[in-house]
């Protein structure tokens, strides 16, 4: 939707001191003119054709908004740190590489500023409830195209899931893909599919998760491992 712009003339003796009129006056020039434009709009299109106008301008913002959704592209994560939960979508389009790097840089203290909690790195966030977080998981198996990934990042668990378009939800210890990062951004100046294989190779079978789990079926069977392994251990 745009708009058309109009443009007059006035002799620059006559402007400069019309526009100081208007400052000591509190407003300026181009409000009045503004204003006058929209009367002038009042009083002389008849109100069936404003109605017609409005109706008009309505859908077209509609359909700007609807190819905005169409066209955005975002990432959607789900971070565990402390006990607290934050559940949310905002537009750092990440992929599992840079979010292992990041995750071992806030462990390592490196990042540039001081966090009070990882969630707290990404800004303009949207929350988003469970059931729209499964919602994005089923999406982003789809390949829609909208969604660039979606993460669990649980800080408590020391582990970080990322869903595979192909084999669903992939889950690895932050220590493997904290090293698997290091390796692949070691070295200056590597292109993107460079750093993939050399990613991927350092995480090749370290998967400790089984493929298209949700998110809480992973989470519960770690759960249910990490509760069998202290049952064993006071066998012992």
């Amino acid at each position: 939707m745009g708009d058309t712009s109009v443009e007059l003339w006035l002799d620059r003796h006559r402007f400069s001191a019309l526009e100081q009129e208007m400052e000591v006056q509190g407003t300026s020039l181009e409000k009045h003119l503004q204003n006058y434009l929209i009367d002038l709009y009042t009083e002389q299109v008849p109100p069936e054709s404003q109605r017609e106008v409005e109706k008009q301008i309505v859908e077209e913002k509609l359909r700007e908004e609807q190819r905005a959704r169409e066209s955005r592209r975002f990432a959607v994560f789900r971070i565990t740190e402390n006990g607290a939960v934050h559940c949310f979508e905002c537009d750092d389009c990440l992929e599992l590489m840079q979010l292992a790097l990041l995750v071992r840089r806030y462990q390592r203290g490196e990042l540039k500023r001081q966090l009070e909690c990882f969630a707290a790195l990404f800004q303009n966030t949207v929350p988003v409830s469970d059931a729209q977080f499964e919602e994005n998981v089923k999406a982003r198996m789809d390949n829609t195209g909208q969604i660039t990934g979606v993460f669990d990042i649980n800080f408590d668990r020391q582990v970080l899931s990322g869903v595979h378009i192909m084999d669903g939800w992939k889950t690895y210890s932050m220590k493997d893909t904290g090293a698997a990062a290091y390796h692949a951004y070691r070295a200056d100046y590597l292109p993107r599919d460079k750093r993939w294989g050399i990613f991927l190779e350092h995480l090749a079978g370290k998967e400790i998760t089984e493929p298209s789990q949700s998110a809480e079926e992973h989470s519960r069977r770690l759960s249910e491992a990490e509760n069998l392994t202290g049952q064993m251990t006071q066998q012992m």
